[in-house]
């Protein structure tokens, strides 16, 4: 844990990050600027051709993953596709692969009514959505008297789950859309 603050502590003194005040999952509007702050961090280009960063020397709640990201101006990870979501997941177990790892991605019911989840763009992951683990009933964690974040799990099937927020997992940022 301490080397994953030094690394992003280094990271927020690099960064200028700026200040936003947005709906919980809403990514802060990009203006053109800030957008190389994550030139210190290791990009993973994966097949799609997008670029990613996996954060698997340090946990995090979904809070704390979602902000360290955005200060290096990035977000969570965003995969809406199962394209997308198997390849993060084949790439996060080569990251870790022994034991099994959780990673959060830029989906939760934060400060919507319990299980309605929303990616950070604002747009709908409906309960009955392909991109859930059915095999283990997701997603289930949702109306327990706090908010539930949305991860993929590398033990199981490329498939999303939720889990409480304030849960410490691995996680995946991505630069802003509109950035290199």
């Amino acid at each position: 844990m301490q080397k994953f603050c030094l690394i992003f502590a280094c990271v927020l003194a690099y960064g200028n990050a700026e200040s936003t005040t947005n709906k919980p999952n809403q990514q802060p509007a990009l203006n053109g600027t800030n957008c190389h702050n994550h030139d210190v961090l290791t990009l993973t280009t994966l097949a799609n051709g997008k670029k990613y960063v996996f954060v698997s020397w340090g946990k995090a709640n979904w809070e704390s993953a979602k902000a360290l990201c955005e200060k290096s101006n990035m977000t969570l990870a965003l995969p809406k596709t199962q394209e997308e979501l198997t390849l993060l997941h084949e790439m996060a177990k080569e990251k870790i692969p022994y034991p099994s790892s959780g990673w959060w991605v830029l989906a939760s019911d934060v400060g919507q009514k319990a299980g309605d989840f929303r990616w950070g763009d604002g747009q709908a992951l409906p309960r009955d959505s392909a991109l859930w683990d059915k095999e283990y009933d997701q997603p289930d964690m949702f109306g327990r008297g706090e908010a539930a974040c949305v991860y993929f799990y590398t033990r199981v099937s490329a498939r999303l789950k939720d889990n409480l927020c304030s849960i410490t997992l691995n996680f995946v940022c991505e630069p802003r859309p509109g950035c290199p």
